[in-house]
């Protein structure tokens, strides 16, 4: 019986781990990585429009992930994070720009 249970595991893995399911949110980590990456950098270099649209992207495909049969819950934790990342960014970004704006009047 023991042996059972470990076979349905192994078989449970073995079908999941080469699926569209798996391999996605995976891929989607790349997004959040940079994102704690542009974190370390000066908010001059952030783009406030592409900021705000990975940031609407992610709350979109946390509400898929959930709505899709079986739940993905390895996407919805992937977009949730990003999500926060990217607001962070947003966030940022705008402080930035409200407490430099003379000197950016300056630079352009």
């Amino acid at each position: 019986m023991n042996m059972s249970k470990f076979k349905l595991l192994y078989n449970n893995i073995k079908s999941n781990a080469f699926s569209i399911m798996f391999w996605a949110p995976l891929a989607n980590w790349g997004f959040v990585i940079a994102g704690c990456n542009d974190l370390m950098k000066s908010p001059i270099y952030v783009s406030e429009k592409m900021t705000a649209v990975l940031a609407v992207y992610s709350m979109l495909f946390m509400r898929f992930a959930l709505s899709i049969k079986p739940k993905n819950y390895l996407l919805f934790s992937c977009h949730a994070t990003n999500t926060l990342v990217q607001s962070v960014l947003l966030c940022r970004k705008l402080k930035f720009e409200l407490d430099n704006k003379k000197n950016l009047k300056e630079i352009k």
